[in-house]
């Protein structure tokens, strides 16, 4: 059962990443240096997305550098 688990989250994985691929830039954060997905949305804000489809401001270790200031 984990193995079955194991092999459909590789294949979301590759999935999500082919997805990024087509609907986003490619790019770097520059806090963590991590290599991320740029997506710009309707609203026409750009999002940095993991190769793993999830928000990058979610799992970046310097995320705080990014927030806007009030």
């Amino acid at each position: 059962m984990l193995e079955d688990l194991e092999r459909q989250f590789a294949e979301q994985c590759k999935r999500m990443a082919a997805l990024l691929k087509n609907v986003g830039a490619p790019g770097r954060c520059k806090g963590c240096g991590a290599a991320i997905t740029w997506v710009r949305h309707n609203s026409g804000h750009n999002t940095p997305y993991d190769i793993d489809g999830l928000n990058h401001f979610a799992s970046c270790p310097e995320a705080a550098q990014f927030k806007k200031k009030a």
